[in-house]
């Protein structure tokens, strides 16, 4: 069997990853070298993608990170929470690049790193419907079976914090269905077993909704997307310079391909007071 380029060089990298994997910030200080970073990325623990597909996706982007700030750049996928928290704590990554965007915010409100972009657009649920179903308006769906993300997810947080702002409190309802695969929450519509759901805009199900002919009854305010913070160890000039590469990313033909292959739609500069706003919006 014959493995394309790419494909063969993640391969011979899997070792050394799998050694990031375990213990990011003891192979910074033991293998990385004075000119070299190390960037954290998370996409959450949701998908279906191996390891190595998604690492093979962000290849070119920090690439372009690295030619952009003249260092050399390492990178592992965090898809370990608790193991992404502890490395912030520890300033073992010179950036993290991470969804869900409470992570990277905590990063900035309590362990000093800076924001240098979000994803453009932000992120927000989704309260869908069938086409056919009666249901209008938000206010309609006390009482109904509600198929609502995991509950113990970024993605139920923030849906439980607009439909408070709407005035419905998800605890009181007494059929709700808790999902941690959010295609799952299509499905259950799909099927007439649950009333509305609750997605994530950025979803598989929140993109592809309404061109399915489904409805929205409501989408809740942007906040900020896969937000890119960098350590305090960072200097402010490279946080600068990375962010301004960054925004202009979409300006060239290879960059607009690294951003289609991230399947987002470009970078921008947000105010780092917008992370800590969504904190408190979700009571963190």
């Amino acid at each position: 069997m014959r493995f394309a380029p790419t494909r063969r060089r993640w391969l011979r990298s899997i070792p050394a990853l799998a050694a990031g994997i375990a213990a990011p910030w003891i192979v910074r200080s033991q293998e990385l070298g004075s000119s070299e970073w190390m960037i954290a990325i998370s996409e959450g623990t949701s998908g279906t993608q191996s390891s190595l597909e998604v690492m093979a996706r962000y290849e070119d982007l920090v690439a372009f990170i690295g030619r952009a700030v003249n260092r050399k750049v390492r990178f592992f996928l965090a898809r370990d929470f608790a193991m992404l928290e502890e490395g912030m704590k520890r300033h073992a990554y010179n950036l993290v690049l991470a969804r869900p965007s409470d992570y990277p915010a905590r990063a900035v409100r309590d362990y000093g790193y800076q924001l240098v972009t979000t994803v453009r657009g932000g992120g927000f649920i989704r309260l869908i419907v069938t086409k056919d179903s009666p249901l209008k308006s938000l206010q309609e769906i006390r009482g109904k079976r509600i198929a609502f993300p995991e509950d113990i997810s970024y993605a139920a947080r923030v849906a439980t914090a607009t439909l408070r702002d709407n005035g419905v409190d998800i605890r009181k309802e007494k059929s709700v269905q808790f999902f941690r695969d959010q295609a799952a929450i299509g499905f259950t519509l799909e099927s007439k077993l649950a009333d509305v759901g609750a997605v994530m805009s950025y979803s598989g199900v929140g993109r592809d909704w309404e061109k399915k002919g489904g409805r929205v009854l409501l989408d809740g305010p942007k906040q900020p997307y896969m937000p890119l913070v960098a350590s305090p160890r960072v200097a402010a000039a490279d946080v600068i310079t990375l962010r301004n590469a960054l925004i202009g990313l979409d300006q060239s033909p290879n960059g607009r391909a690294i951003l289609q292959r991230l399947g987002v739609p470009g970078f921008e500069g947000r105010d780092p007071k917008d992370l800590l706003t969504l904190l408190n919006w979700l009571g963190m």
